[in-house]
This record gives C-alpha cells, structure tokens and sequence, in this order.
C-alpha cells in the first residue's frame, strides 16, 4: 500500500509541490 499511499500523498501535495517539490518528487 505504500505505492497507493505515495500516490494520493502526490496527488493531495499537487497544488503543495509548488511550495515545497521535494515533497512531492522524493
């Protein structure tokens, strides 16, 4: 489940990732 959760984590910080697109990249 750790992949499902990395991709609602990317998808949740989407709009975040501009802030912070270490977040969303690693």
């Amino acid at each position: 489940t750790t992949i499902n959760l990395r991709l609602i984590v990317m998808s949740v910080k989407s709009p975040v990732s501009v802030d912070r697109p270490t977040a969303g990249d690693s």
